[in-house]
């Protein structure tokens, strides 16, 4: 049952990956690969926290998020030149 649970949290949000790259190219016609390499450093940082480590997902999903908000972070600020 445990490796049903982690397909299915993993085939989300490899889910939510593609939607937010869809959403992306839609909004701007132009093809961002940066949302995707957030969304793989997420799942990558997830997946080594739960299965070597073997932390519960509810202990290790707020590190992989606090890591991609600080990684993603200074893409927002004002300034910085937009494609």
């Amino acid at each position: 049952m445990d490796i049903v649970l982690q397909g299915l949290v993993f085939g989300v949000a490899n889910g939510l990956l593609a939607a937010g790259i869809v959403l992306i190219y839609m909004s701007n016609r132009s093809i961002s690969l940066a949302q995707g390499e957030l969304g793989a450093f997420a799942v990558a940082m997830m997946f080594s926290l739960t299965n070597p480590a073997a932390f519960p997902y509810a202990a290790a999903l707020p590190c992989p998020l606090l890591a991609t908000a600080a990684l993603g972070s200074p893409t927002a600020l004002p300034g910085l030149p937009r494609p």
